[in-house]
């Protein structure tokens, strides 16, 4: 940051000036880590939202390969079930 001593020609108002723009930076380091928290959790949430979405994905072929399609091969139920 700066020095922090004063020189002998500053005035009181400079040195809250000076304590108000620490303040302003600070406050402003403050925002950049909460939204590099959010930003985070953000990012940990849409990979979840890929993971589930993978694993919906897979328990649908899994349950789709289970189904007993014997009746598929019978030509009338085919033509009944695509009406």
């Amino acid at each position: 940051m700066g020095s922090q001593f004063t020189f002998g020609n500053e005035s009181g108002e400079d040195i809250y000036t000076r304590a108000q723009i620490k303040g302003e930076i600070c406050r402003h380091e403050l925002s950049l880590r909460k939204i590099d928290e959010e930003r985070q959790q953000l990012a940990e949430g849409l990979a979840k939202n890929d993971f589930l979405r993978r694993l919906i994905i897979r328990r649908r072929r899994e349950a789709w390969l289970s189904v007993d399609r014997t009746k598929w091969r019978n030509r009338a139920s085919r033509s009944m079930a695509l009406r």
